[in-house]
């Protein structure tokens, strides 16, 4: 029985006596798609860490040119100055009550002497 000889389209055949034998052609053209589509990927990364930037950019100037104008800059620190001294001012109330004797004595426990 002849058997056929066993191909293979990518890489190489086998001949009639079943050594192998390389197509360096399709070895070539196979080896050029692969470095064709290498480069296109590596294009679209490029292209993706750009858009990337170019919105990262944008997000950082947007809050960057709202803190630019002093006006702002001003009220900012205003506001967060101010809500620190109300708050030190809550705690530092709320302290003097609960050190007061008006406190100690509303919530004193009255012990009744025992003979």
């Amino acid at each position: 029985m002849n058997k056929q000889p066993i191909t293979s389209v990518e890489i190489g055949y086998h001949n009639m006596y079943g050594e192998h034998e390389i197509n360096q052609d399709n070895i070539t053209k196979k080896n050029q798609k692969t470095m064709d589509s290498k480069e296109q990927s590596n294009e679209n990364l490029k292209e993706n860490k750009d858009k990337t930037k170019l919105q990262n950019q944008k997000k950082q100037n947007s809050i960057t040119v709202f803190f630019q104008n002093y006006y702002i800059q001003i009220i900012c620190l205003v506001v967060i100055f101010t809500l620190s001294i109300l708050l030190h001012l809550f705690f530092y109330i709320k302290n003097k009550y609960y050190a007061s004797e008006n406190y100690n004595k509303k919530n004193s426990i009255i012990y009744l002497p025992t003979k």
